[in-house]
């Protein structure tokens, strides 16, 4: 029996995804007929601490509230984008999450 064999290796994927739970449900795709605006952040680099605070503030700044936001783990998916349903606000200039 090999200590890192393939069947233990399998064991513990099994186990790590049989434990993973849904986010719920995206507003995305009914953000129109709910009133929300729908922002996609992707980010240069996705392990970067701060992305979503940094997004938040953006929008809170101009007065823009968070009705929904959803990001995935950056070691499951390379290509990782920060949705974030608002309701929708004034329109203001555009800014940068990473500043």
């Amino acid at each position: 029996m090999e200590p890192f064999g393939r069947s233990s290796v399998t064991r513990k994927v099994k186990t790590v995804f049989s434990k993973l739970e849904s986010g719920g449900p995206s507003l995305r795709a009914a953000a129109n007929q709910l009133g929300l605006g729908v922002v996609e952040i992707t980010a240069d680099n996705p392990s970067k601490i701060g992305i979503l605070a940094n997004a938040s503030m953006v929008l809170v700044d101009h007065g823009i509230g968070i009705r929904q936001a959803l990001v995935g783990d950056p070691e499951l998916n390379p290509e990782l984008k920060l949705t974030l349903n608002r309701r929708w606000g004034h329109r203001g200039k555009g800014h940068s999450a990473d500043s």
